[in-house]
């Protein structure tokens, strides 16, 4: 029978070599070919540029084109924001002042509502402890114990 702990070996070996071989062909075949590629054009375009060739300029205009149009696209973008931003602010703060006032009187109004209220509850039971302490004091002193 085949024993599976002795094929591992063998297996492994091949996979490697396998692996090694799709390394080579996968990456650095298609690596080498794409730096020797921007190796040649890099050196035309110097030869090129020594010899005043018209083609070079033109590319060279092409190419500062295409670097510049998409920061500009972005930077008007920001600025139509941001100036959409500044709009809305602007009117906002003619709007907000009214409506934080009314805010603020309705707070007045609940904070003192709250406070009278709260007084109204607890006055009788302020009163019961007043007669109580009242009760107290008048028996400590009838009894002795805490002269006036």
């Amino acid at each position: 029978m085949n024993n599976p702990i002795a094929l591992a070996g063998p297996l492994k070996q091949i996979s490697a070599r396998e692996h090694q071989r799709q390394i080579f062909w996968q990456v650095w075949v298609p690596l080498s070919l794409g730096i020797l590629l921007v190796l040649t054009l890099a050196t035309l375009t110097i030869i090129g540029a020594n010899h005043g060739s018209v083609t070079v300029t033109k590319w060279s205009h092409f190419s500062l084109v295409l670097i510049v149009i998409p920061p500009l696209f972005i930077g008007l973008i920001i600025l139509v924001l941001l100036s959409a931003a500044v709009y809305g602010v602007a009117k906002a703060l003619k709007i907000i002042p009214a409506y934080t006032g009314l805010v603020k009187a309705y707070t007045q109004l609940i904070s003192i509502t709250i406070k009278v209220r709260s007084n109204q509850i607890l006055q009788p039971i302020f009163t019961i402890r007043g007669w109580l302490a009242a009760m107290n004091r008048f028996w400590s002193i009838v009894r002795g114990k805490n002269p006036a």
